[in-house]
């Protein structure tokens, strides 16, 4: 399964400080361990291929709900660096579960992106149940008038950012096949989506276009990939695997693969076998075969579990 993807995530692991992870010979991982435990809990990896060591960023924060990556815009067909997120927010009946832990999370990618301007790929179990509620605020444009809004092209831009949904074909109202009712962190993360113009992916696009499959032991809908307006057009693939007993108890796997622009080599293989090989002479009728391989290439493929 690993072997499949050039990012794997991984939440709920149980890794300790002294735990060596045995992963494919070209594959590295960065792992956040939750502390003061007295015995194994929790636990964040990200999982990555060795020609990606040098487009992604871990970034060290004291948040135990949150591993930030920063991948280089070489790899996201994008103006700026992304910033991606692998969350997971314990049950509100854990007891490692804490009123602020959706705010521990929002500050810190906040935090971030006050650095640089970053669009946000956030992938979690956030044990949210927020059903078909909208994630997003259509401002009121008689207000808009009145404060003189108008002329500050920022504030517009933030307060109809969500109309960049419609405008790539995505469409704003989601639905769901999850017949919870909303939770308290459901509405925590969808208040968390309309302050920071994160819109949720599940039921938008891909094959749970429509849809929005149940994620967690066939009964709800906790897991979401979130991501920032600008990114929903560089998503080629996204689906609600099938459940495997082998991999999570109860989750299903979210898979993504995202248009990236460049094909990513390491120095000293893959590129110097490219250069190596002898001048072949173009033949029209591979056209089709070509292309099909360029575009297999210039995928960025992500899984999370």
């Amino acid at each position: 399964m690993i072997k499949k993807y050039d990012i794997c995530l991984f939440t709920e692991t149980k890794l300790s400080d002294i735990d060596i992870l045995n992963i494919p010979d070209d594959y590295m991982y960065y792992s956040k361990i939750r502390k003061k435990c007295k015995r194994k809990s929790g636990g964040i990896v990200v999982m990555y291929r060795n020609k990606l060591k040098g487009y992604l960023n871990f970034i060290n924060t004291d948040c135990e709900f949150v591993q930030w990556v920063k991948i280089s815009k070489l790899i996201i067909n994008q103006k700026t660096d992304s910033l991606l997120g692998c969350v997971y927010i314990p049950p509100s009946n854990s007891k490692y579960s804490t009123s602020e832990s959706f705010d521990e999370v929002e500050n810190e990618m906040l935090n971030i992106k006050n650095i640089e301007s970053l669009n946000c790929i956030i992938f979690g179990d956030f044990n949210a149940k927020t059903g078909s509620l909208p994630d997003y605020i259509i401002p009121d444009e008689n207000l808009v008038d009145i404060f003189e809004f108008n002329s500050d092209e920022d504030i517009l831009s933030y307060m109809f950012d969500y109309e960049n949904l419609p405008r790539n074909s995505i469409p704003l109202h989601r639905v769901t096949s999850c017949n919870c009712a909303p939770n308290n962190y459901g509405h925590k993360l969808l208040n968390v989506c309309k302050r920071n113009n994160m819109y949720i992916a599940n039921s938008r696009v891909g094959n749970d276009k429509g849809i929005g499959k149940k994620t967690c032991n066939d009964t709800s809908v906790i897991d979401y990939l979130l991501l920032s307006s600008n990114l929903f057009p560089v998503v080629k693939e996204f689906d609600i695997m099938e459940f495997d007993p082998l991999v999570s108890d109860v989750h299903c796997q979210l898979h993504v693969v995202i248009q990236a622009p460049v094909i990513l080599y390491n120095s000293n293989d893959e590129l110097s076998q490219f250069c190596s090989e002898k001048y072949v002479k173009w033949r029209k009728e591979k056209c089709s075969e070509f292309l099909d391989n360029v575009k297999s290439d210039h995928d960025c493929r992500l899984v999370y579990v």
